[in-house]
């Protein structure tokens, strides 16, 4: 794979995690007239014009609200967080930021969530037996695709909750050096800190979901190298400077697909040139298109263009009840009882749409891997031979993408004729799927625009049981 050209943003930020602890407290100030709910207290982002200084700025608005400081930078993108502290009125000193000339954007420092811990989804205790056995592989054809691609030479960074390496899964894994951007004190290993810090009742709920992403991961794409980057808390929550940071990180580090395990219910303005500036570098952002079950909305940033926004399918192809779905969803992949690796050496069954991400992600490293494609053409060969759908969701028209991912088709390698559902057999299944499709051209294998009674004819002659 060809890798992009790196700036000395990684040291920069990584080298200033000594005040990310201070400035990332949850709780106060949410919902207040100063601040915004999910908001963080005490913090603003500001990013500047390319030939702004932010001394300047900082000395003109320390005349209104003295005690402003600058917490983190990332000068490379214009990105400045500063810490207010109290008195000091949020809302005041971001509207005074804007008035300030060279000042391009100011705003709150937002908190999103991993999309599970909006949904309070949990983590139930497995094994290696039943993720060996489990339907993921097969449904995706991963052992058929394992013959001619492995992720050679390409780089996933999982910006998440962390990673557990000690784990023995990871141990012929390649991996680069974390990174935490969080700064909490509970350190890359994902095993969390004990303590409630968001105040829901429940203390370190999404500790382990970063192993959890990272081990579909490397399963999929086990020759492929890790880039764990921790930028979400044990809890769940993860600033919008924290994931700006993060992506910047990951650019820096030579990753070619980022799993982007965050979400929020608005936009964040902040993370949108960040984002748009690795799509531009050919990078894969493949992100969660939530966990709300909501149809034709998505949680930010998968409605963004460009970005790969995965949807969660069952064993069957059905879409998963609760995930979110609609025109701007890309892909669709498995996210319902999938099993996979959690801190302390064990495995652990979940569902939900960052799984689907992870899936996805794994795949497109083979696919990388195997044709030398950046992001964008990757997405396109994923879209060109994934499973169509369509009948098993007649619900959901027009709502999930190109359809179900299928690794092997995306590495060439033929179906048989009459298989509808890329499960790699013609039985009774695929032959129900044409039925269905009678006199449309939802299973036409002829290529004549329309199923019927010689698209039939195909399928019994390919019939396998």
């Amino acid at each position: 794979m060809s890798h992009h050209s790196r700036i000395g943003l990684w040291r920069v930020v990584a080298g200033s995690l000594g005040l990310v602890a201070s400035c990332n407290a949850f709780g106060g100030g949410g919902g207040t007239p100063c601040l915004p709910q999910g908001a963080l207290p005490d913090q603003v982002v500001v990013e500047l014009h390319s030939n702004a200084s932010i001394d300047a700025v900082l000395a003109a608005v320390s005349r209104q609200f003295p005690g402003v400081t600058l917490a983190l930078s990332i000068p490379s993108e214009g990105l400045y967080l500063l810490s207010a502290p109290d008195p000091i009125c949020e809302a005041d000193l971001v509207a005074a930021l804007m008035a300030q000339t060279g000042v391009e954007e100011a705003e709150f420092n937002e908190s999103g969530e991993t999309v599970e811990g909006q949904t309070q989804s949990f983590f139930f205790a497995s094994d290696k037996t039943a993720f060996d056995a489990q339907y993921l592989w097969e449904r995706i054809r991963l052992p058929e695709a394992h013959d001619v691609a492995l992720g050679d030479g390409v780089v996933v960074a999982c910006i998440d909750t962390g990673l557990d390496l000690s784990h023995p899964h990871f141990a012929g894994i390649s991996t680069l050096p974390g990174l935490d951007f969080v700064g909490d004190g509970a350190g890359l290993g994902d095993l969390g800190n004990g303590l409630d810090d968001d105040g829901d009742g429940v203390a370190d709920e999404m500790s382990g979901h970063g192993t959890f992403v990272s081990g579909i991961v490397a399963t999929i794409a086990p020759h492929a190298t890790l880039l764990p980057i921790r930028a979400i808390d044990s809890d769940g929550h993860g600033s919008a400077f924290a994931v700006a940071s993060a992506l910047l990180a990951a650019r820096d580090a030579g990753a070619d697909v980022v799993n982007l395990s965050f979400g929020n219910v608005e936009d964040i303005g902040l993370l949108e040139p960040v984002i748009d500036s690795l799509l531009a570098e050919g990078i894969l952002v493949v992100v969660s298109a939530g966990n709300g079950g909501n149809v034709g909305q998505g949680t930010f940033p998968s409605e963004m263009s460009g970005v790969c926004a995965v949807a969660a399918t069952d064993a069957s192809d059905v879409k998963a009840v609760w995930s979110n779905c609609g025109e701007f969803v890309t892909l669709c992949a498995p996210g319902i009882d999938v099993i996979s690796t959690f801190p302390g050496g064990g495995y652990a069954g979940a569902s939900g749409t960052s799984t689907s991400a992870a899936v996805l992600s794994g795949v497109a490293a083979l696919v990388m891997s195997h044709a030398g494609t950046n992001g964008e053409a990757t997405v396109a060969t994923l879209a060109a031979t994934a499973a169509n759908i369509a009948l098993a969701n007649p619900k959901y028209p027009g709502a999930l993408g190109a359809g179900r991912i299928d690794a092997a088709a995306a590495l060439g390698l033929p179906l048989p004729s009459g298989d509808l559902n890329h499960d790699a057999r013609v039985d009774a299944t695929d032959l129900g799927l044409l039925i269905g499709s009678w006199s449309t051209a939802l299973a036409d294998l002829n290529a004549d625009g329309t199923t019927d009674a010689a698209d039939l004819g195909i399928l019994i002659g390919g019939w396998t049981g």
